[in-house]
C-alpha cells in the first residue's frame, strides 16, 4: 500500500499528458478538460480565461482563440469574404444597416443615420422611414 500514491501520481501524469493511459482514460492532452478553449468556446477567450460571445467590438474573436479589442473605428464582425469573425472597417459585408461618416456601424433607422450600406442625415421635414428619408 506505501506505493499506491506514486502509481496514482504517474497515472495521473499519463492521463494529463494524453500518454496510454491518457487516450484510455478518455484525455484529449489535458485531462480533465478546463479553461476557455476550442474545445469549450465558439466564440474567443478573455484575459481571464473566460469564454466571450467574440462579436463584441472590445472582444472580438472566434474558435476559442485570445479576443482581441478592434482599433480605432473598425468593428468586429462576420467577414463575408474571409468567413470568419474579424475586426474591419465598416462597411455592407460587417455592418447590417449603415455606415456613417465616422466609419462606424449604425441601424439604419434613425433620423441621423438613415439608409442601407451608407448613412445620410435626413433633412429637416423628414424623417427615417425603411431605412429611407421620408416626407413627415
Amino acid at each position: 500500500m506505501r506505493h499506491l500514491p506514486a502509481i496514482l501520481l504517474v497515472a495521473g501524469a499519463l492521463a494529463c499528458t494524453g500518454g496510454a493511459l491518457g487516450g484510455a482514460l478518455g484525455g484529449m492532452g489535458a485531462w480533465p478538460l478546463a479553461g476557455c478553449s476550442g474545445l469549450t468556446c465558439s466564440g474567443c477567450c478573455d484575459d481571464e480565461d473566460v469564454c466571450q460571445a467574440g462579436t463584441d467590438d472590445g472582444a472580438c474573436g472566434e474558435g476559442g482563440g485570445r479576443c482581441m479589442a478592434c482599433p480605432g473605428n473598425q468593428i468586429c464582425g462576420q467577414s463575408i469574404a474571409a468567413g470568419s469573425v474579424e475586426c474591419a472597417e465598416c462597411s455592407s459585408s460587417n455592418c447590417e444597416g449603415c455606415c456613417d461618416v465616422a466609419g462606424a456601424c449604425r441601424l439604419g433607422t434613425e433620423d441621423d443615420a438613415c439608409g442601407l450600406f451608407q448613412c445620410e442625415v435626413c433633412p429637416s421635414g423628414y424623417f427615417c422611414q425603411g431605412r429611407l428619408c421620408a416626407p413627415r
